[in-house]
This record gives structure tokens, sequence and C-alpha cells, in this order.
């Protein structure tokens, strides 16, 4: 049961998650450039305010002990407000005892390593946009 002061985390499907990607991670793309190979069969996870979306991410199975988080995103108007600490804090603590990987726009790393999350690669692109590569192990 959640703090009164916490947001309630639920799941959520692939279609709920397309918006808000879309509005907050590449806002200058159609909708359909946020769907990612393997949405069917990932758990997203979210938290509403007033029915609406406001913060989600996907993990996505690599394989019984190893899972990728990707499309992390909170709504303009609610960053900075923990939201997105609090999500990723509570899906990490479902995939403890797993290793754990995400690609982190760059701008975003400092945020990832306070959760403990290394850098294992080189710096790469996407859409002009640099992301590093960052892997929490148990």
């Amino acid at each position: 049961m959640p703090q009164p002061d916490q947001p309630q985390i639920v799941l959520l499907s692939v279609d709920e998650c397309l918006p808000l990607r879309q509005q907050v991670l590449w806002p200058d793309r159609d909708i359909s450039f946020s769907r990612v190979e393997g949405d069917e069969q990932a758990q997203h996870f979210g938290i509403r305010e007033r029915e609406q979306l406001i913060c989600c991410l996907s993990v996505f199975a690599c394989s019984d002990n190893r899972f990728q988080i990707r499309k992390f995103a909170t709504a303009i108007g609610y960053q900075g407000r923990g939201l997105g600490t609090h999500l990723l804090r509570a899906v990490l603590n479902t995939l403890k005892d797993t290793q754990v990987v995400l690609d982190a726009r760059l701008s975003a790393s400092a945020f990832y390593q306070r959760f403990g999350f290394i850098p294992v690669a080189e710096t790469f692109y996407k859409s002009d946009i640099a992301f590093i590569r960052m892997q929490l192990t148990p």
C-alpha cells in the first residue's frame, strides 16, 4: 500500500504509454516512432493523476536474470517533483537480484547514477541525441 503522499503505480498497456512517450521523448516525431520492438511483451508501469498518465517506463525481459528499462518519460509539467524517482525506485525493487540495463540520454545519466547505474559502453547517437548504455548489477 502506498504512503499517503506517494502516488500509486499502475500497470499499463503499451498503447496507454505511447502518447506520453511521444510528447516527452520525441515531440518532433510521429507517435509510431515511440513504439519499439518487444513493446507487446514488455511490462509498462506508470503514475496517473486524475486519470491522466503523467509518468511511465517500460521493462523488457532480455533473459531470466537480465532486464532493460526503456522509454522512461515524465510529463513536462510534472518533472522535478520526484515522480520519476518514485517510479524507478519501485520498479527496481521488483527487479532486485537481477541485472538491469538502460540506454540513458547522456543529459540524464547523473539521474541514473544516483540509483547505482554505471556506464558500460561508449556514447552513441540516435537522431542527434547522445545516449550511453548503463547497467545496474546486483
